[in-house]
């Protein structure tokens, strides 16, 4: 015992002396130098021993008995807060801890477990603070700067967080993750000057790198610089000719700029040194989809039909394009191809289903979104297509659940609000279509298509005719050919009892391109309002002819026949 003893003395007489206050070497009267305790030594050294062994309860109590002998002890002091920590008395530690810091405010093992403790207890701002003292004094210590970079960013101290990012990269040099966490941080607070100049000063070391290139062009677009965003990613394209992100990224900003001849002009020269990259001769086949030049696009999409990673896009390209040149029946067959392939597609299904509900085959067009409907449960566009056909077929009743499911989901889509409403108005609904077109009109007040639907529905019904008026009025300004809007006003007037009035919209109306069967009904009604039986009747044979299974023009004929006897 006796020479463990001493053997501990000589190992730990450093650690133990140097624990009570230090102060600088001078040299001081006798009765002033401190003379340590052997026994606070002993005390300790038997702690430490069962410190090594796991056995902390046992290692606190000689610690204890340690302090006893030296209370003024660094050392001992933040050997009892230690082990109170793995003892999980938190509380505890953090005073022992304290005394210890006193004594010596600058040991660094008692600052990060002062730290650790207060993260422990959830006293954040204590916590950074050991922390940043911590790096202070050791500005290369891992634990410190890791969990400093943890805590900035889980409390939102970004401030805080860039100048340490920044310090690290003084310390470190231009390490990858350090710099590309930087710029993330620089880009996300808009400080793009400084994004700029880290990134080029990066490129400066490693000119390279592909990687450093694309994010310099994200940079870039964030400036509205996509001229030289496109050269960025043109570089990185140019270091590594399979970088796919490089070649969508340039693709997208030609698409947002609508440049169809740079998209065509960048991907044809990647093409011509590569024939056999089928990304980029998809989007070479679109853009000459886009200049309309549909001929070049079929022969750029022609390899890529049969097989390949990219069979799908060009399907669904070449049925675009063969809508583009009315081959409908073509069109047809290549959605029906993709989805063979990739019955996932709702965007095949939504072309496919389209075509249907274009040419009247709104059973065809049910039958296709009864199966998408399968594959996509929600996808408002396919439920509001699939209640529009059912309501073309006279069921209302059926249509009003897919509708009233696309507008839950999408409450500010158009095209659903607009085929809610009709057949909302056509089963008489009327408190819930004053509600839905009150709805919509807050949102879209300007709305021209909500105006002019819900200024006819009033007109309809003979209610709000001033309110009609003056929301049809506004429709019209924003289009003042169309003739559903002259038409509308034309009813407004003609349910005014203004007939000369409803007589100028309607004829405008009908002189139109296309002459629905409503409209040649209306223009009718207002001849027999004048009087003008003959043209009345002449106007309601026209719609008849468009529209022959409309029971209320036959009667109308039959009537005015019968008066002329």
């Amino acid at each position: 015992m006796v020479k463990l003893q001493a053997l501990g003395v000589l190992l730990l007489a450093g650690m133990v002396l140097g624990c009570s206050v230090s102060r600088p070497a001078a040299k001081k009267p006798a009765s002033q130098t401190h003379r340590y305790s052997s026994r606070a030594v002993n005390y300790y050294l038997a702690g430490a021993l069962y410190d090594f062994q796991y056995l902390y309860k046992e290692a606190l109590v000689e610690y204890y008995n340690a302090l006893g002998q030296d209370s003024t002890s660094a050392q001992i002091l933040k050997a009892i807060g230690r082990t109170l920590v793995r003892l999980e008395q938190y509380e505890k530690a953090v005073q022992y801890l304290e005394r210890s810091l006193q004594v010596n405010p600058r040991d660094r093992e008692t600052l990060y477990y002062l730290a650790e403790v207060h993260f422990k207890l959830k006293n954040t701002e204590k916590s950074l603070l050991y922390y940043e003292r911590l790096l202070d004094l050791d500005p290369y210590n891992a634990t410190a700067q890791a969990n400093l970079i943890y805590i900035y960013t889980r409390s939102g101290q970004t401030d805080k967080l860039i100048s340490l990012r920044e310090r690290l990269i003084d310390i470190y040099g231009y390490e990858e993750d350090s710099v590309y966490q930087l710029l993330s941080l620089y880009m996300q607070t808009r400080q793009l000057e400084r994004a700029g100049k880290l990134i080029r000063s990066l490129l400066n070391e490693y000119p390279r790198e592909p990687a450093h290139w694309m994010i310099y062009g994200n940079l870039l677009e964030m400036q509205s610089d996509t001229s030289a965003a496109i050269n960025a990613y043109k570089m990185a394209l140019e270091l590594d000719p399979q970088n796919s992100q490089a070649l969508t990224q340039i693709y997208q900003l030609y698409f947002y700029q609508r440049d169809w001849p740079g998209m065509v002009s960048t991907f044809g020269n990647i093409v011509s040194k590569n024939a056999s990259g089928e990304r980029a001769r998809l989007f070479l086949a679109e853009g000459y989809f886009y200049l309309e030049d549909l001929p070049k696009a079929r022969e750029t999409l022609a390899p890529l039909l049969n097989k390949g990673d990219f069979r799908a896009h060009a399907l669904l390209l070449m049925g675009r394009i063969a809508v583009s040149e009315n081959l409908l029946d073509e069109a047809r067959q290549h959605f029906r191809d993709l989805l063979a392939v990739d019955p996932r597609n709702s965007r095949a299904w939504e072309y496919l289903a389209v075509l249907h509900y274009q040419d009247r085959q709104y059973r065809e067009c049910v039958e296709v979104l009864t199966e998408a409907l399968l594959h996509f449960p929600d996808e408002t566009r396919l439920l509001s297509l699939y209640g529009n056909a059912l309501q073309q077929m006279g069921k209302l009743s059926d249509a009003l659940v897919p509708l009233r499911r696309a507008y839950a989901l999408d409450s500010g889509d158009i095209n659903t609000i607009v085929a809610l409403a009709v057949v909302y108005d056509e089963l008489q609904m009327y408190s819930a279509l004053d509600s839905l077109y009150q709805a919509a009109l807050e949102r879209y007040p300007e709305n021209a298509l909500l105006l002019n639907n819900y200024g006819y529905s009033l007109a309809e019904r003979g209610i709000q005719l001033e309110r009609a008026l003056a929301m049809a009025r506004a429709a019209l300004g924003q289009d003042p050919d169309n003739a559903a809007y002259l038409d509308t006003m034309g009813w407004i007037y003609y349910q005014m009892g203004d007939y000369r009035k409803a007589l100028e919209f309607i004829r405008r109306a009908v002189s139109g391109a296309e002459q629905s069967a409503e409209v040649l009904e209306h223009l009718g009604d207002v001849y027999l309002k004048l009087g003008q039986e003959e043209d009345a009747r002449l106007y309601w044979q026209k719609a008849l002819e468009r529209d022959p299974g409309n029971e209320t023009l036959k009667n109308k004929l039959r009537q005015d026949a019968s008066d002329s006897q």
